[in-house]
C-alpha cells in the first residue's frame, strides 16, 4: 500500500527552496524525513529495554557561487528556517569552490517507476506497546525452551519503524515516500566445555508484519544454531574448499564493493578503476544493483539526489560493468551517474540447494560467520577471522573456530564454482551460499 504523502512536509520543503533562492543560494535541495521507531528487548525475562520516539529533521544543501555545504535543522517553523538559511547560506560562502558541486541535469529525474514497491503496511502504525511486547516474549520464551542445560542468557528484540521522506530540488525535483520497517531476533549464548562462550542469532525483517517468520521459529533457530557450535575446535592449516553461508556472504561482499565507490575511484583507492569491461568473478556470478524489488528492505524509486532508481549490474556474468558513481564523483570523472546509493544488491541465484552444495566437498569448511579483520580497497587484499563447521564427505561434522581467511578480491571472486539457490531475504544484500574451492585457510 502506497499511503498519500503529508501535505505540509512537501509545503515546508516550498517554503525552504524559496527562502534559499531568497538568501542567495544559486541551487538548494531539502529533504525532510519525519520517522516514528519502537523498540522492546526481553533478556532473561526481564524488559532491558522499553523504547519509543519520533524524529525530524530538515537537511538542506546548498549551492552557492560554487561553493556546497549542507545544513540540518529539525526546527520546521518559518521564522525560525528563515534565520537559519540565511546565516547557512552565509556560511557557505566562506568554502572553498568547486565547479563540480551542482544539482543533477534534470533529465535524470525522468521516468521514476509508478508501480507499487510494496514498502508501507498500515498495520505497523496501530501495534500497541502490548502486541510489540508479546511477539519479543514468545521469541524470548521458544529461545529458551529450546537452548537446553548449558544456557547462559537470551534476549529477543521487536522493532519497528514508519518513516516518510520527502525530497524536493530548485530545479524541478519533487517527490516522496513512505517506507515502514518491522524485524525481530534472537540470541542465544551457552557454556561450552572449555569455559567458552558460544554465541548465535536468528532474524527475520520485513516491511511488512505479514512479511516476519514466526516469534517461536525466530527463538528456535537461534538456539539450535548456537547448540551447533558448542565444541568447536582449532583444525591445522591447509588448502580447502570453502562455502561462505548465504547470511554470511554479504560480511565478504563489502570489502568488494568499496572499491566500486565513485569516491575511492576518483581519489585513486580503488584496486578496479582501470577494470570495467574485464573479468572480476566467475562466470557464474551476475551481481545487481534492484531497487525496484516489492517489499525490498533496499528499494526506492530514487536516489538521494532525486536520480530515477534503475536496476543495472556491477558483475555481468563475472565482468564488472559499472561503479556506484552520483552526481558530484560523476562530474569529476567525467561520466553519467548511476547512483551513490547501493539499494539491493542481489547476486543472481542458481539452482543448487545448500544441501548439494555440501555434498559437492569432500573436505572444507563451512563459513557463518566472519570475525572482524579488514579489507584494503586500494589494492584489494583482506583477511579475516572466520567461524562456521567442518565439512567431511559431504556432511557436516564438527563445529571449527579460530580461523582465518585472507585473499585479494580481484582474485578470489573468480574461484566461485558453484552458487546456491538460498537467497537470504531480510535484507538489503540478497546473496545465495557460494563455494569456492581450494582455499588456503590459516588455522592451527
Amino acid at each position: 500500500m502506497k499511503p498519500s504523502t503529508d501535505q505540509k512536509l512537501i509545503s515546508m520543503g516550498n517554503k525552504v527552496l524559496e527562502l534559499s533562492k531568497r538568501a542567495g543560494a544559486g541551487e538548494c535541495a531539502v529533504s525532510i524525513t519525519k520517522r516514528t521507531g519502537n523498540r522492546v528487548v526481553n533478556r532473561d525475562g526481564k524488559w532491558e529495554e522499553i523504547k519509543g520516539s519520533t524524529t525530524f529533521s530538515i537537511k538542506i544543501r546548498l549551492f552557492v557561487d560554487n561553493r556546497y555545504a549542507v545544513h540540518v535543522t529539525s526546527d520546521g517553523r518559518t521564522a525560525s528556517l528563515e534565520s537559519f538559511i540565511r546565516e547557512a547560506t552565509a556560511l557557505t560562502r566562506y568554502l572553498a569552490q568547486d565547479k563540480h558541486r551542482h544539482l543533477p541535469d534534470p533529465t535524470l529525474y525522468n521516468g521514476r517507476s509508478k508501480k507499487d514497491l510494496g514498502l508501507y503496511d498500515p498495520k505497523i502504525l496501530a501495534l500497541s506497546l502490548s502486541a510489540r511486547k508479546e511477539v519479543a516474549e514468545k521469541a524470548f520464551a521458544s529461545a529458551r525452551s529450546h537452548a537446553g542445560p548449558k544456557l547462559i542468557s537470551c534476549a529477543a528484540t521487536f522493532g519497528d519503524s514508519v518513516a516518510e521522506h520527502v525530497l524536493l530540488t530548485s530545479n524541478g525535483f519533487s517527490d516522496s515516500e513512505v517506507v515502514s520497517t518491522v524485524y525481530n531476533y534472537a540470541t542465544v549464548s551457552l557454556k561450552d566445555s572449555d569455559e567458552g562462550r558460544p554465541s548465535d542469532y536468528e532474524y527475520t525483517a520485513s516491511r511488512t508484519i505479514n512479511g516476519l517468520l514466526s516469534p517461536e521459529a525466530i527463538g528456535k533457530m537461534a538456539s539450535e544454531r548456537t547448540i551447533a557450535r558448542l565444541g568447536a575446535k582449532k583444525i591445522p592449516s591447509g588448502k580447502m574448499d570453502v562455502i561462505v553461508e548465504n547470511r554470511a556472504l554479504g560480511s565478504l561482499l563489502s570489502g568488494f564493493l568499496r572499491p566500486l565507490e565513485g569516491n575511492n575511484v576518483y581519489n585513486k583507492q580503488s584496486c578496479m578503476a582501470d577494470l570495467r569491461g574485464k573479468s572480476l568473478g566467475s562466470s557464474l556470478l551476475t551481481l545487481q544493483v534492484d531497487p525496484l524489488i516489492v517489499g525490498g528492505l533496499g528499494s526506492s524509486r530514487f536516489d538521494g539526489e532525486g536520480l530515477t532508481a534503475r536496476q543495472f549490474p556491477l558483475l555481468d556474468k563475472g565482468v564488472l560493468r559499472n561503479f556506484f558513481i552520483d552526481v558530484y564523483y560523476g562530474s569529476k570523472l567525467g561520466e553519467k551517474p548511476t547512483s551513490g546509493n547501493h539499494f539491493n544488491l542481489l547476486i543472481q541465484p542458481g539452482s543448487i540447494s545448500a544441501g548439494d552444495l555440501l555434498k559437492r566437498v569432500k573436505k572444507g569448511i563451512l563459513v557463518t560467520s566472519f570475525n572482524g579483520g579488514n579489507s584494503n580497497s586500494t589494492s584489494g587484499d583482506f583477511s579475516h577471522g572466520v567461524s562456521g563447521f567442518l565439512i567431511e564427505r559431504g556432511s557436516i561434522t564438527s563445529p571449527v573456530k579460530e580461523l582465518n581467511i585472507a585473499g585479494n578480491h580481484k582474485d578470489f571472486w573468480k574461484k566461485a564454482a558453484a552458487v546456491g539457490n538460498d537467497l537470504y531475504l531480510p535484507s538489503s544484500v540478497r546473496t545465495p551460499s557460494l563455494l569456492f574451492p581450494s582455499v588456503m585457510i590459516a588455522g592451527t
